[in-house]
């Protein structure tokens, strides 16, 4: 599920300042939020060290649930390890702090527990959302028929000359038993195209239209015509004419053809449409949440506490 907006709906006090602040109510049971002097120190005073160095504490609060830093340390653990892309805080907000909030609703305080009932909440969003209507199912099995429909693919391998005598010539000086480091270094040394010659000449795998599986490589569409009367493995006997010179052709492999049954099709877009209701359904359901208990959001708190990190 990707939240595609923020959702700030808990409480985490960090070093005597507060990240989150939240009201703590839930529906009618309404609960008073602890303060972040009062959370804090009871926490200090309980794990402080001997010799009375006090020792410094995350602590996450939420409505009678406790969050306390070593699960917050895990949650970003699994941030960095799952969401590399997003910093600590985005990942926090967006990934666990639902979570959390979700699990109070389920009103148990187990770590794992928790997890796994807030992805049974959100699962449950999914068996509940409406059936799409016939219009809009047959809508969406016309766009599952072509974006999983594949006509055949073929891998291709080719150097590009200038002039087609060019071409002969190099044609004529391959060895007898080609092999694709040879290909590869005979297409870096004397292929024109910029784009393939350090690739050596692959071209990936081609489709009809010219383009390609490697997204900065796009092919002559005259190449893929010339390549499907060629067997797999096979080499072309002749230089092939496009748009830029004359090309050497190998065909490396092939992928089949891929078509989808009408009942495959109406079961990737009926899937795909209670998909998209579930998670309408789950970020409304979030954003209601949001609007009662969000009062404050402070990430760079976060970042301070990251900074006193050895």
């Amino acid at each position: 599920m990707v939240y595609r907006k923020p959702i700030l709906l808990t409480s985490l006090w960090l070093l005597g300042s507060s990240v989150f602040s939240s009201s703590h109510s839930l529906g009618e049971n309404k609960e008073p939020a602890k303060t972040a002097a009062t959370s804090l120190a009871d926490r200090q005073k309980t794990a402080a060290p001997s010799g009375g160095q006090e020792e410094q504490r995350i602590t996450s609060v939420l409505g009678q649930l406790n969050i306390d830093g070593e699960e917050l340390l895990t949650a970003i653990k699994y941030c960095e390890r799952d969401q590399p892309q997003l910093n600590e805080a985005e990942c926090l907000n967006d990934y666990w702090v639902p979570h959390w909030l979700l699990a109070k609703k389920t009103k148990l305080s187990a770590y794992e527990t928790n997890r796994i009932l807030a992805l049974e909440f959100k699962r449950s969003l999914l068996a509940e959302v409406a059936l799409p209507s016939e219009d809009e199912l047959n809508r969406a099995i016309g766009k599952a028929a072509a974006q999983y429909a594949k006509p055949e693919r073929v891998r291709v391998f080719r150097i590009l000359l200038s002039t087609e005598k060019e071409a002969i010539q190099l044609l004529r000086d391959l060895p007898q038993r080609l092999t694709p480091e040879k290909f590869r270094q005979l297409a870096r040394s004397h292929s024109i195209d910029e784009a393939t010659r350090q690739r050596g000449g692959d071209l990936g795998f081609l489709w009809p239209d010219g383009r390609t599986d490697i997204p900065q490589v796009q092919a002559d569409a005259s190449l893929y015509q010339a390549a499907s009367k060629l067997a797999d493995g096979q080499l072309s006997n002749e230089p092939i004419k496009e748009k830029a010179g004359y090309a050497l052709l190998w065909r490396r492999g092939s992928l089949p053809k891929v078509a989808l049954t009408p009942a495959e099709a109406r079961s990737y877009a009926l899937a795909r449409s209670k998909r998209i209701q579930s998670e309408n359904v789950f970020d409304i359901t979030l954003e209601e949440l949001r609007n009662s208990h969000l009062q404050s959001y402070r990430p760079q708190l976060l970042e301070v506490w990251q900074k006193k990190q050895p």
